[in-house]
Order: C-alpha cells, then sequence, then structure tokens
C-alpha cells in the first residue's frame, strides 16, 4: 500500500507509519522509537501530536488495553451527515432497503435537482468501518449518471438505517489470543459469496467478500463482475478468482509487514 511505511529492527523495533496528506497515524513497539521519529520529523515540520488517538480522518477510535480490544467507528462523521441532509430526527429502519425495488437505471429519467451526487459520495467515505452498508452503496453507486428523487430516496433511507446504527464500528478483538511476538499468531481467512445475474440490465453477478484477521474484520469490497455467468456456479468461481487476488495481494502485504500468515489461507465459500 503506498500510504504505509514500514521500518523494522532487532536493535529498536518496529515502526509503522500510514499516511494521508497531512495526517499520520504512528504504531511503535517501544515508546523510545516513537519518540526518535517525532523528533527527526520536527527538524523539518511542525507537528500537533497526539500519543492517544481518539479521532483519524473522521474515524473515532477507542482503546481497550486491558481487554486487548480496539473499536473504530464513524458516529460523529455520521451525525454530521444526518445533518446535512436534514435527517438528525428521522424515524431509524432496521435494514436500509431491498435491493430489487431500485428501479432499473436505464428507465430512470434524471432528474439533476437532488444533492445525490454528494450524498452517495459521503456513504463511501463510510465504508471504511461500515462493511454492512457495501451492497447499499455498491448499488446505489449505479445511478452516478442518472438519478432522480426517487432513486434519491432509497440513498435517504440508508441515512434512516445509519440513524439507528450510528455508532456501529469494526472491533479488533485480540483477548483470546496469547502473547504473541510482533508477526505471529495472526490467522488470515476470507469469506466470499456472489449472487447469480444480479443485475437486470446485464446479467452481470455481485461478489461480496470479507478480510479476516483472527477472527477480526480488516476489509470487505462488494464489486460487479466483469462477464455474465451462465450459471450459478460460474458466478461463484468468478468471485473466488476475484479474491484469489485479493488473498495474494494481502499476503504479500502482510509479509512486507514482517508479519507471519500460516498457509494456506481459508477462503470460506458455499
Amino acid at each position: 500500500d503506498p500510504n504505509v511505511f514500514f521500518k523494522s529492527s532487532e536493535a529498536e523495533g518496529v515502526l509503522i507509519v500510514c499516511a494521508w496528506v497531512d495526517d499520520l497515524l504512528v504504531a511503535a513497539s517501544t515508546e523510545k522509537l516513537f519518540d526518535k521519529f517525532v523528533s527527526v520529523l520536527k527538524k523539518s515540520f511542525k507537528l500537533t501530536i497526539d500519543k492517544e488517538p481518539e479521532d483519524y480522518l473522521q474515524m473515532q477510535v477507542s482503546r481497550d488495553v486491558p481487554n486487548k480490544r480496539l473499536k473504530m467507528h464513524q458516529g460523529g462523521y455520521a451525525r454530521k451527515l444526518l445533518e446535512n441532509f436534514q435527517m438528525q430526527n428521522a424515524n431509524p429502519s432496521k435494514i436500509p432497503f431491498v435491493c430489487d425495488t431500485l428501479p432499473v437505471p436505464s428507465d430512470v429519467v434524471p432528474d439533476e435537482e437532488c444533492p445525490y451526487m454528494e450524498l452517495v459520495g459521503s456513504l463511501i467515505w463510510m465504508l471504511r468501518t461500515r462493511p454492512d452498508l457495501q451492497i447499499y452503496v455498491n448499488k446505489l453507486t449505479r445511478y452516478m449518471t442518472r438519478y432522480n428523487q426517487e432513486v434519491y430516496s432509497f440513498a435517504l433511507k440508508v441515512l434512516k438505517y445509519i440513524r439507528g446504527t450510528i455508532n456501529d464500528g469494526i472491533v479488533y478483538d485480540m483477548s483470546s489470543s496469547g502473547n504473541f511476538e510482533y508477526g505471529q499468531g495472526v490467522v488470515c481467512s476470507f469469506e466470499v459469496d456472489s449472487n447469480w445475474g444480479g443485475s437486470v440490465e446485464d446479467s452481470k453477478s455481485t461478489t461480496g467478500w470479507l478480510l479476516k484477521l483472527n477472527d477480526s474484520v480488516v476489509g470487505s469490497q462488494t464489486k460487479n463482475q466483469s462477464r455474465p455467468a451462465i450459471s450459478s456456479l460460474e458466478a461463484e468461481f468468478n468471485g473466488l478468482e476475484f479474491v484469489c487476488r485479493e488473498v495474494e495481494w494481502t499476503c504479500d502485504f502482510l509479509t512486507e509487514l514482517e508479519i507471519n500468515v500460516p498457509k494456506p489461507v481459508q477462503v470460506f465459500q458455499d
């Protein structure tokens, strides 16, 4: 990943830096290594340091060190989003919407009077901590060039769902793991599924997958398949083909960070 920088030495330990423009998230195995890194940066830049970050790129971070748990969510961003679209007092819904009830994109008469692209773009940003929104946002992005008030109402339904799940996010739970050295004790697995011919317009299928490290979700995506499948079996294999590329990338990335991934990697598919 071009935004992640890594340094490791037996004498000093491990330092990982995630960079997004001028925001850095730093993880160091020792406070001495962290202080050394900061002192070098201070020679060239003015810095604001938060040794226990609670907010990063509009994501809230809360750590429970004794119980080895970390939660990331976007509750603050979600509240601003609800206010921006006057949905802060909307009645919460249990699901965003039923995907099959969306109109066929080619039948939509465009109406650019609604802030559809702004809303969907904001929902895309929430996918960093909300894998439960993936399929709904995937459906909505198919209307970025053809939308109207009817399609916009479906996007607002997602906000109603967020209204009732505002602080939901991802929990990284290592409480059941032993006290391993850095790079050890990590088990990587994937879960993947595909529908068959889910797109009414072109009969293409959709694949969704989750990446787990030690049973904690660390990545997810929903993607339209590039070609129609002639059977449900082919749709599932097309999804596996895509996920196998993700397995390869993930293993390469973790290896670069000197994290040992036991092989073979498990991929769960129905």
